[in-house]
């Protein structure tokens, strides 16, 4: 049996962070012992496994940045890691050396959860080449990521494994939702990626609001106030909903019309996979990277340039159009099928023992 860590940031409520919990249940469920260890000690998304998660944060430290990659040392040493799966967006140079120096000369995988390379990798070739080409795998988590990897590093050893249908679990206890028809944005409240702005001008132009048909926002961020100024300047109040965030978001997802996405760049937006997996179309622009690799044009949801004219006009086609509606509802589950976790973890499983 092969010991595993995965390495994020923190537990927050972003998209590789929900991965890293939905990653870890699915290698522990194929035999592999998994600590999942993070550097900073936010947790967002509900109760861990304390046996199996650490942070290398100490509040009673004086020296607590200093002192993580001493700590994960320690961690990996005393846990006889094998293999470290490494989720985290990149640091600088002289911290990311040091964390490498810690990893030792353990085997190690790198996944890449967004287009927007930048997060990830350095600018310049000859700094990548130092310190993440003797990584065993680069992981893309879409074709065009690791198409854009290959092309910015011409590096052998790159591939993409898609993110798989996480645990959903439909509790039927939503109590905070009007009873009304509404269409929903869920994620993090950050207008450079999601680019929510673009979304609040298409729905007020659309046809929507008379319609009576309810946008809601459900997440947390740090745009939420220029949201909401946005909101007031064009008169959405009584349409417009902020949700709070929710680590089980998925009895609001199952109840929408559709939900919605128009973002500048993602990497495979979990949130248009587990909308579907629920049954429920998505509208989305063709933003990079992720959903002409998951969204069929009128036989799943919808997919537009990131034009304000044609996503307003996706928008109204959608809500009004009940035929097409309901044969995006029909195909939606079917259309994610093969991002089951069985077949993601075989995938998993094959780059496992092939470089260990």
């Amino acid at each position: 049996m092969k010991n595993i860590l995965l390495f994020s940031t923190s537990l927050s409520s972003g998209g590789a962070e929900r991965f890293a919990l939905t990653h870890q249940k699915m290698l522990i469920g194929m035999g592999y012992k998994v600590y999942l260890v993070a550097s900073n000690p936010i947790i967002e998304l509900g109760e861990v496994n304390k046996d199996t998660y650490y942070t290398l944060h100490n509040d009673k430290a004086l020296l607590n940045v200093a002192l993580k990659p001493y700590r994960l040392h320690k961690f990996l040493k005393e846990k006889k890691i094998d293999l470290i799966i490494d989720n985290r967006t990149r640091l600088n140079g002289f911290k990311t050396l040091i964390y490498e120096l810690a990893f030792g000369n353990r085997k190690k995988i790198k996944i890449i959860h967004n287009h927007n390379t930048s997060l990830y990798l350095f600018d310049t070739k000859w700094l990548n080449n130092l310190l993440l080409k003797n990584y065993a795998k680069i992981v893309g988590v879409s074709q065009a990521i690791q198409e854009k990897v290959e092309h910015l590093t011409a590096w052998k050893n790159v591939e993409f494994i898609y993110n798989p249908i996480p645990e959903i679990n439909l509790q039927q206890t939503v109590n905070d939702i009007p009873d009304s028809p509404y269409i929903l944005f869920y994620g993090r409240f950050e207008n450079k990626s999601k680019n929510l702005l673009f979304l609040l001008q298409a729905y007020s132009q659309s046809a929507l609001p008379q319609k009576n048909i309810k946008l809601f926002l459900m997440g947390k961020g740090k745009d939420q106030q220029e949201i909401e100024k946005q909101i007031n300047e064009l008169q959405l109040n009584h349409l417009v909903q902020i949700l709070p965030q929710r680590s089980q978001p998925f009895d609001v997802v199952s109840k929408a019309l559709f939900t919605v996405m128009c973002s500048h760049y993602e990497g495979f937006p979990m949130t248009i996979v587990e909308s579907l997996s629920l049954g429920v179309p998505v509208v989305s622009t063709n933003f990079q990277s992720g959903p002409s690799e998951i969204i069929t044009n009128e036989f799943n949801g919808l997919i537009t340039n990131q034009n304000l004219t044609d996503y307003t006009k996706a928008l109204n086609r959608m809500a009004s159009d009940h035929e097409l509606l309901e044969f995006c509802k029909i195909n939606a589950k079917k259309s994610v099928e093969h991002l089951s976790m069985q077949n993601i973890s075989n995938q998993w499983s094959d780059l496992i023992d092939k470089i260990t």
